[in-house]
Formats: structure tokens, sequence, C-alpha cells
């Protein structure tokens, strides 16, 4: 009977294959602009929308956008100055790799020892290029250490300091590059630095919305207790529950966070 009832509920949670399948074949394929508005507007050619594809260039045409089919094939240079954490790295290179798909040329800048667990999922090594960069040492650092892995999880802070004290070498490597994008996470300074060279900078969060809502709370500490509960105006249905020790982690983490230079 319990084993029944564990079947039935897998089966109602669990995502549909069809569900599956359209996820993957979402996540492999890139698609533009232009590619999802011609997903949904029919094509002429068929008796029921004749006139479908003249009404496609006209509309195309108002908005703007056979303009933009024109710059399809220009080539863009991109700087990617992701966080110093493992899956911060790896989630802005899978990034790299889709944009280099499509002949952009990439500079990933990443600290020097995370070269070889990188450059293995550089699936365009002719058009993504790394650049080390040195993890300046703050004091409290562990000598060496490059990413959140090599420390303890309430020395974070430092290392977000440390961060920080790459800005001058960053703004070098703008000056020098002249990307017309840089794209980054916890370097908070990074469109003021971009905007000197009018360089339009992007901020790329890889972490899920509903992480973003729940978790990211403004500028006050936010008491344990208080991380039990969902913030003002998220859904209160939700299934999102944290557990009193998370909890408890989130809000020593947000205090860690308001202990660094700016980037927190």
């Amino acid at each position: 009977m319990d084993a029944a009832g564990e079947d039935s509920d897998k089966s109602v949670n669990a995502p549909s294959r069809n569900y599956v399948r359209d996820a993957k074949a979402m996540a492999a394929t890139p698609i533009g602009r232009r590619e999802l508005y011609e997903t949904f507007l029919p094509r002429g050619g068929d008796s029921f929308h004749g006139d479908a594809q003249a009404e496609e260039d006209e509309v195309r045409q108002q908005r703007g956008w056979i303009k933009e089919d024109k710059m399809e094939n220009k080539k863009l240079t991109f700087i990617m100055y992701p966080w110093y954490a493992m899956g911060h790295l790896t989630s802005f290179l899978h990034l790299s790799n889709k944009l280099a798909d499509r002949g952009h040329t990439i500079f990933f800048i990443h600290p020097t020892n995370t070269l070889s667990k990188l450059e293995k999922f550089n699936l365009y090594p002719q058009l993504i290029n790394f650049i080390s960069v040195t993890v300046p040492h703050v004091k409290g650092l562990p000598i060496g250490a490059e990413t959140t892995s090599d420390i303890p999880i309430f020395k974070q802070n430092l290392l977000w300091q440390a961060l920080d004290l790459t800005e001058q070498k960053i703004e070098s490597l703008i000056q020098e590059l002249k990307p017309h994008f840089i794209l980054y996470d916890f370097a908070c300074w990074g469109p003021l630095v971009a905007r000197k060279y009018g360089v339009k900078s992007i901020h790329y969060c890889s972490n899920t919305p509903s992480s973003v809502g729940y978790l990211m709370r403004g500028e006050n500490l936010t008491p344990e207790d208080e991380m039990m509960e969902p913030p003002l105006g998220f859904p209160l249905n939700s299934s999102i529950k944290l557990h009193k020790y998370e909890a408890r982690l989130i809000a020593a983490l947000h205090s860690i966070g308001k202990e660094s230079s700016g980037s927190g």
C-alpha cells in the first residue's frame, strides 16, 4: 500500500516525458528574438495563410526587425568575469560556448589555477580566449586561495574583497580589448568601469528567479526566523521552505556579505 502511494506521488510530482523532452531541446537549441518571432508567426505557402509572408514582412518592417536581420552577421566581442566559484565559472563558460557557436569572440577571465578545470569544457578554443588573473591576497585569506572551494564558507567575504581589488586590472583589459559587452555577477563595479569606455555591461545571474526572489531581501539584515518564511510579495503557496539550519546559514552569509568591501 505504501509502495503504491510512493509510486503515485512520484507520478504526480515527476515531470512528464514530453516536458523533459522539450526542456532538453530548448536547452540545447540557442534561440534569438528573430527565431522566436518566426516560431509563432505562420509562414506563407499554404491555402490558409496565403498572405502570411507579406504580413510578416510588414510587421518586421514596422518593428525595425528588418534592420536587425542585417546585423545578424555582425560579430561581437565579450568579456566574461564570473565570481570565483566553479559553479559560476562553468555557468559563464556554458554561455560563452553558446555565444561562440554564433561566431562571437569571448575573453574569459578566471583565477589562474582554475584553467585546467575549465579548458576541457571550451568547445570553441579558436573563439574563447582564457585570461588568467592573480587573486590578490587579503589579510585572513589563506595563501593560494582562489575559489570558494579553497576556503571555509564563512571566509567568503575575504574572497569578495579580493575580487574588488581586481577592478584596476579589469579596467585595463577593457581598455585593451575594447569589447562590446562585459558580463559579470559579483563584480558590482563592472558597469561603472565599462561605462567609461562606452562598453555595455550585463549582470548575468545563473541562479533561478525563485531562489533570488526568496533569498535576496534587500539591504537590511534578515533574522533567521524571518528567513523561514517567504518574503513580502512572494507566492504564499510556494513549495519553497527552508529548514532551520538552512535559514541560519543564509542569515549568517547575509551578515558576512555586509562586511565585504562592496560586492556583497
